[in-house]
């Protein structure tokens, strides 16, 4: 299950909920950089391959490090995959989230690498932010993953912070 969206529109903190733990790095500027895949895994642990150097297997703590726009700007150590294993009770069954860089970011090699990753998700679900517009991108998006044969869902994200009125106008938006 891939989860898409706009930069800073809640995917990792979603997938951090939905885990039960902070298992991915999050902040308000652009933060997941490669795409992460979670999985379910006996040991909590993140396994990173480089293109220019063998694997490693490191502590969720780490994870920033290789993970992140901050940490990792453009990708510059060449990090091609990222698995983080962790005892959520949701991956049990076999379920593989995958977090991707957000799109619209000033770091414009995250959107290349969330493109590249449409087709290779069976389901897509497609974050929008409740205090942001709507924007042809996200269309875009959800019309890309369509094209790609993958069932899609889009969840308002944030909605949390809009009055009751507001909150069911927006899903409506969205939904038109």
């Amino acid at each position: 299950i891939g989860v898409f969206g706009r930069v800073s529109s809640g995917k990792s903190s979603l997938l951090n909920h939905l885990l039960g733990a902070a298992v991915l790095p999050v902040g308000v500027t652009p933060v997941t950089a490669v795409p992460t895949r979670i999985r379910f895994g006996e040991r909590t642990q993140a396994m990173i391959e480089l293109a220019q150097s063998s694997p490693l297997t490191v502590d969720l703590a780490r994870l920033a490090e290789f993970s992140t726009e901050q940490h990792n700007p453009g990708n510059q150590q060449h990090v091609t995959r990222i698995v983080v294993e962790v005892q959520a009770a949701r991956l049990r069954r076999g379920i593989t989230w995958v977090d991707t860089p957000g799109l619209g970011s000033l770091a414009s090699g995250g959107a290349a690498e969330t493109t590249a990753y449409l087709p290779r998700c069976d389901l897509g679900l497609v974050l929008v932010d409740a205090g942001a517009t709507l924007t042809q991108e996200d269309q875009v998006l959800v019309q890309m993953l369509l094209h790609s044969g993958v069932s899609v869902m889009v969840l308002v994200s944030k909605a949390d912070l809009l009055e009751s009125p507001d909150r069911q106008r927006f899903v409506d938006y969205v939904r038109q």
